[in-house]
Order: structure tokens, then sequence, then C-alpha cells
């Protein structure tokens, strides 16, 4: 069916699964319940397809492709679908699974991924020991453009973000233990009561970010921006800041047990006093607290 022409066709209960849909025409086209598994859509235009039902998209290649501003793609199925380079602004992906999908490079600027399922354990069999092991299947996000989409809860532990623009992100209460935020930019985004466990956030942007009461036991922010950032309430302990800007950042009550502040600038005396503890810490001179 490449460079098929679907204009304005009422697809119901169909099933396209491993077809090849390249360069198609889908002009007002209608899908309901259609089954699109394994389908390649890459470089589609689609901004005039609507996507209805339990319509299943896993596997499919949707990679380059272009989707309406504000589509409804809400609770579809999108597991280890590649979506690289898709256009997807402001759509609509809340509780939508995308376990294993590839959206490097999306444009997702906008978008409503809240409660989206983003990673899932596989279980795997080891043929030499007979056994089953457990292997988490992640969204990958690096260098997507994520700016004010809309992430509330959202699982995204262990995804990888490098260098995604998530600067004015909704992202309060989201778990993100674990992540790649390597050089992620984090500028004005809201990550109250989030999960940062383990994150890698190296060389972040995180200026005026909102994090507080934020879960960062052990994040490495070496070199991150912290400029004006709301760490009130946050823990931050065994956290790596070496080289860290901190220049005007909000510490109050934040626990710095034991977290490395070694080389760190713009941080004062006075921000200092106001963390809840420093015990164990290592000073931006080098010297640890008792």
């Amino acid at each position: 069916m490449r460079n098929g022409d679907l204009s304005k066709a009422q697809l119901e209960h169909t099933t396209l699964n491993n077809a090849d849909l390249r360069d198609a025409v889908w002009d007002k086209a209608v899908l309901s319940d259609t089954k699109l598994t394994g389908a390649d859509l890459s470089q589609s235009n689609l901004h005039d397809i609507s996507l209805i039902g339990a319509a299943s998209l896993d596997g499919a290649n949707l990679s380059g492709a272009h989707l309406r501003e504000g589509i409804e793609l809400y609770g579809l199925s999108f597991k280890r679908a590649n979506l690289s380079h898709a256009k997807l602004n402001k759509a609509n992906l809340s509780r939508a699974n995308l376990c294993g999908a590839d959206l490097t490079y999306a444009q997702l600027r906008e978008a409503d991924l809240s409660d989206a399922i983003m990673s899932v354990k596989i279980a795997s069999e080891d043929h030499w020991l007979g056994q089953l092991s457990w292997k988490d299947q992640q969204v990958k996000l690096g260098y997507a453009n994520l700016e004010r989409a809309i992430l509330y809860t959202t699982k995204l532990d262990g995804a990888d973000l490098t260098h995604a623009n998530l600067s004015h992100a909704q992202l309060n209460r989201a778990d993100l233990s674990g992540a790649s935020l390597y050089r992620a930019d984090l500028t004005h985004a809201e990550l109250v009561e989030a999960c940062l466990e383990d994150v890698i956030m190296i060389e972040a942007h995180l200026n005026h970010a909102h994090l507080r009461e934020a879960s960062m036991r052990n994040a490495r922010l070496s070199e991150a921006i912290l400029v004006g950032a709301d760490l009130t309430g946050a823990d931050l302990e065994g956290a790596i800041l070496v080289g860290a800007d901190l220049t005007g950042a909000t510490l109050n009550g934040t626990d710095l047990s034991r977290v490395n502040l070694s080389k760190a600038v713009g941080i004062s005396e006075e921000q200092l006093n106001r963390a809840k503890s420093l015990q164990g810490a290592t000073m931006p001179d080098g010297s640890v607290h008792p």
C-alpha cells in the first residue's frame, strides 16, 4: 500500500500489521480500533488522521512522521515503536503505552504525557541457569523537545533524557530515579516532590527549577547550573555537586548530608546555614563538615 491514497478512509477493526504505508495519503482518514503493529509509516504526513479506540501501533515505524498539533492519542499503545524525529507537539499521550519506544529527537512541546507508561520489566529466560531474569524496557527521549510537556507522576525511571529540552516541563511527583539527564535543559521545570535518586544530571541546566521536597539522594550534579533553583526541603544526601553553580539557590531545610560541594560556586555561608544538615558534607573549599 505504499504511496496509496487513503483519503477520507473509514477503517474500523482493520488489521494492517507490518504493512508498508510509507508516503500514503491519509487526508481526513479515520482509523477506529485499527491494528498497525509493525507497520511502516515513516516520514508520513499524518496531519489530518484520526485514531480512535484501541488502535495499536506497537513496533510501528513512525520516524519522522508529522502528526497534527494537539492530536488525541490517549491510551494508545506504542510499545517498541520508532517515533524518532516525529512531530507530536501538544499531543495528548496521557496513559499511552510507550514502553521501549524510541522518541529520540521527537518534538513533544506542550504534549501531555501524564500517567503514560514509560518502562516495564520484561522477563527473559537464562538458558544456562534455567532461571528467569528481569530487564527494564525503557523509553528513549534523548534530544527530545519536551518544553512545557505535562509529565505529572509519570514513571521515567532509568529513561534516557540526554540533552532533552524539559524547560518549563511539569514533572511534579514524577519518578526519574536512575534516569540520564546529562546536559538536559530543565530551566523553570516543576519537579516538586519528584524522585531524582541516583539520577545523572551532570552539566544539566536547572536554572530557577522548582525542586521543593524532591528526593535527590546520590544524584550526580557535577557542573550543573542551579542558579535560583528552589531546593526547599529537598533531600540531597550523598549527592555530587562538584563545580555546580548554586548562585541564589534556596536551601531552606535542605538535607546536604555527605554532599560533595567541592569547587561549587555561588554558594554563601548564609545559604548553607539554612540547610537542614551538613553532616559529613565536603565544602567548596575542600574541607569536610563535622
